[in-house]
């Protein structure tokens, strides 16, 4: 099985914030033969610390970077979409796979319960959990459709490129959330920060309730430099202010 390589595309190196635009270092990566490019969902930053940072809308950005390449997939790291408006979120996301020509991967997960109560206002009732919500939108992208008080049905539009659907993959929060995706078929993305241990006990999970390995994305920091010396040199800082962050 052939291994693929991608890069966050909304934050870390492809971040946009130097000289580079982000949509340029996308050609780049694609040039470079890269699969993937990942964006992330978050518009909020906390004041006073740095345990939080916003960033950019990720399906304009998303779009900005399908209209400057050909080739490489499009993916999100994740989309809470319990906090977007269903109706919105199915039409923005079939609109950016046709505009990609069929790119979109549709990485899904849980946000923060402070940060979900934050963006709500603090005073909103609670969203529906991921389940709910990626029911309601495969609900609409398979042609269920809305009632007007008059009786007059509405249906929304339009329905992605791919058909059924993008592929789907979960960022998942608990061993329940792994046995959901498993058994409805969908795949899996782990973050960054598992550990090697963490990440044997959740393909075994995965894969025994009818999950495929191959269908397990691994996130990692990857550093290259010019030796191991000076990767640990420039490593060990980053590795150190993100630990304490985590911690």
């Amino acid at each position: 099985m052939m291994m693929r390589f991608g890069l966050p595309g909304g934050r870390g190196d492809l971040g946009g914030n130097g000289a580079t635009s982000t949509v340029e270092l996308a050609r780049i990566a694609e040039t470079l033969g890269y699969d993937s490019l990942w964006f992330t969902d978050g518009h909020l930053s906390s004041v006073g610390s740095r345990t939080v940072t916003s960033r950019p809308s990720p399906i304009p950005l998303a779009a900005a970077v399908a209209a400057a390449t050909t080739r490489i997939s499009l993916g999100f790291t994740a989309l809470h979409l319990s906090m977007h408006d269903p109706i919105q979120l199915a039409a923005d996301l079939a609109t950016l796979d046709h505009l990609s020509g069929g790119r979109v991967i549709l990485g899904i997960g849980w946000p923060v319960d402070a940060y979900a109560a934050a963006y709500r206002g603090g005073t909103e009732p609670a969203a529906a959990d991921l389940p709910e919500a990626l029911d309601t939108l495969l609900g609409y992208w398979r042609g269920r459709t809305r009632s007007a008080a008059d009786g007059t049905q509405y249906r929304v539009g339009p329905i992605p490129l791919q058909q059924p659907h993008p592929p789907i993959e979960i960022s998942p929060r608990s061993e329940e959330s792994i046995i959901w995706a498993a058994t409805r078929r969908h795949r899996l993305v782990l973050p960054a920060v598992t550990t090697t241990a963490s990440i044997a006990t959740c393909v075994a999970l995965y894969t025994a309730h009818g999950g495929q390995a191959s269908d397990i994305r691994i996130e990692r920091f990857c550093l290259v430099a010019e030796s191991d010396e000076a990767a640990r040199e420039r490593a060990t800082p980053i590795v150190v202010r993100l630990t304490r962050r985590l911690a």
